[in-house]
């Protein structure tokens, strides 16, 4: 007697390409910006792109660190979303902002007031580390808010608010690349400024991400 090894339901394909495409999309979309960051610095020069990917290493280390922590987060809340227990949700957002600011500050302050020491780390060039140093601290202050927003977009996945995090990212591109392009191209700054600007995309992933949160839209769906 032949066993069946696969099951199919109806719903399931579509439940899946609902949720995998947007995070999907959003991650090509990131990808995107990221690529138009290297692409814009170095038409400036050869420095400023090799400051800008040593200035950005702390970076990845955060970054990698709050991903880890809210992707467990995300886990956590998608089990109590299953079982419609609204509470704690709340507290597992609340527990996981508070340790991605705490985290974002901790960077923050080593990052803003010792970057040339972290920057000898990579390199032992002194131009090399006097320019990426002052990406590097530029960037810190970009710190906070790419910690917060990303941790409560990945927790808002939980929940089954995977939209919002395509539309976030889209009005990053949105924002980053004009800016990024005005900046360098027209009205000519120093590339750490550049870069500074560039990152004012993070601002709009917060606003965006905040008031998605703060409306409980996400809250609502559980009525349905």
């Amino acid at each position: 007697m032949r066993k069946k090894f696969f099951y199919w339901e109806p719903g399931f394909l579509p439940s899946v390409l609902a949720i995998s495409l947007p995070i999907a999309l959003q991650n090509v979309i990131s990808l995107g910006v990221n690529l138009m960051d290297t692409i814009m610095l170095g038409q400036l020069n050869d420095l400023a792109i090799t400051a800008a990917s040593l200035g950005g290493q702390p970076f990845n280390i955060l970054n990698i660190l709050g991903f880890g922590f809210a992707s467990g987060a995300s886990v956590l809340v998608s089990q109590y979303w299953g079982k419609r227990q609204t509470e704690p949700i709340r507290e597992l957002f609340a527990i996981t902002l508070r340790c991605a600011l705490a985290g974002a500050l901790l960077f923050t302050v080593v990052c803003g007031l010792f970057p040339e020491t972290i920057m000898g780390l990579y390199s032992r060039d002194p131009q090399v580390i006097q320019a990426s140093a002052a990406y590097l601290q530029v960037l810190s202050a970009s710190f906070i808010l790419f910690s917060f927003s990303n941790c409560y977009i990945m927790c808002l996945r939980g929940v089954e608010q995977v939209n919002i995090s395509m539309v976030v990212y889209g009005t990053m591109w949105l924002v980053s690349v004009p800016m990024g392009l005005l900046a360098g191209f027209v009205w000519k700054l120093d590339p750490p400024f550049v870069f500074l600007l560039m990152r004012c995309d993070y601002l709009a992933q917060l606003l965006l991400g905040g008031l998605r949160l703060r409306s409980g839209r996400w809250i609502c769906v559980m009525t349905r």
